[in-house]
């Protein structure tokens, strides 16, 4: 399935927002975030235990 206009410019949105946003992938989905946005990492909100990833 191709991405939108409208699909990326709401992803652009979301991440300008500083929210997440799922990248789909073959396997396993990611998480995306503005990585200038510090409120926009998992880790920054303390709102949970953050743990390194499971590879």
């Amino acid at each position: 399935m191709m991405a939108t206009t409208s699909d990326i410019e709401n992803v652009a949105r979301v991440l300008r927002g500083g929210g997440l946003v799922a990248l789909p992938t073959e396997t396993v989905y990611g998480l995306g975030a503005n990585a200038e946005d510090p409120a926009a990492s998992p880790a920054s909100s303390g709102s949970r235990d953050v743990r390194p990833p499971t590879l």
